[in-house]
């Protein structure tokens, strides 16, 4: 949609993508290629910026967790560097970047082997459907390593959805189980339409109140919690 509006404008115009894809022409481009992911779901990958026939290359290695943060990063970096920051510079800058507040993805390990991510800031269908996907990603790469190892997601209300809120908190239950997380345990208002969501997937799921949560969780190495 924005990009339709380019030749609305007199502006100088940078552009920025995740894809391989060719991308329009113009003074500033800036992509991430050659992305590879850890187990821990954080990204590297080489920005490369195309000024005219110059193009530079730099490795970025992002220390926040997701895929959701690539096309985030390569928006940072196509506005600094239109502002005249150099590119090395950018991509040390990213590569050095954490969480501006707490609670968003930000990673545990436990005694006993456990890991949680608490990404309990703020939530939108958007933001949590985020967030599963990150977690079943981690889980999956634990799961190899240990056999026995579980994904579970506890979900909160997502507030301020007007009269769509309980199918849109259905839905999350039902993207919970589509990404193969193992166990639902929903908080809140919603909870309810949650775990209704999530069973309709297949999904184990259950209502529980916020005190109780931590204490109903039986938890071993090579388990992920993503607290939403």
């Amino acid at each position: 949609l924005v990009a339709s509006m380019a030749t609305r404008t007199r502006a100088n115009i940078a552009w920025f993508s995740i894809s391989d894809g060719r991308l329009p022409g113009g003074p500033l481009l800036v992509r991430a290629a050659a992305i590879t992911s850890n187990a821990l779901d954080q990204y590297s990958f080489d920005l490369e910026v195309v000024r005219g026939d110059q193009l530079e290359r730099h490795p970025v290695h992002l220390g926040l967790m997701g895929a959701h943060q690539v096309p985030n990063a390569a928006a940072g970096a196509a506005m600094a560097i239109a502002a005249g920051v150099e590119p090395r510079h950018v991509a040390d800058a990213l590569t050095a970047a954490t969480t501006r507040s707490h609670w968003r993805m930000e990673l545990h390990t436990l005694n006993s082997g456990a890991a949680i991510i608490n990404d309990a800031y703020n939530a939108n269908p958007d933001s949590v459907l985020a967030a599963l996907e990150s977690l079943s990603r981690v889980g999956l790469r634990r799961k190899a390593e240990f056999p026995g190892a579980r994904t579970i997601a506890v979900i909160g209300d997502m507030l301020e959805l007007g009269e769509g809120a309980q199918e849109l908190h259905r839905q999350i239950g039902r993207d919970a189980g589509e990404r193969g997380i193992d166990e639902v345990v929903a908080v809140g208002e919603h909870a309810a339409h949650i775990v209704a969501g999530a069973l309709e997937a297949g999904v184990a799921a259950r209502v529980c109140a916020k005190a109780e949560v931590a204490g109903s969780l039986d938890l071993h190495q090579g388990d992920v919690v993503l607290v939403k």
